[in-house]
């Protein structure tokens, strides 16, 4: 997966900046998106995934 995300290039793509392992954790570096994850948004606004939720964030 890493070797991939290091290859994408694009605006609509969440950027990957690098990795790193600790002693007992493995950390990824992605690029801050907000507001968050489109579960975490639609657990706090909506409570469900409706085809007019989809549609703004595809759009």
């Amino acid at each position: 997966e890493i070797k991939f995300l290091s290859q994408f290039k694009h605006e609509n793509i969440v950027q990957y900046y690098g990795s790193e392992t600790t002693e007992d954790r493995f950390y990824i570096y992605l690029e801050y998106v907000h507001p968050g994850s489109i579960n975490k948004y639609i657990s706090q606004h909506c409570g469900a995934m409706t085809e007019s939720v989809v549609r703004n964030f595809t759009r």
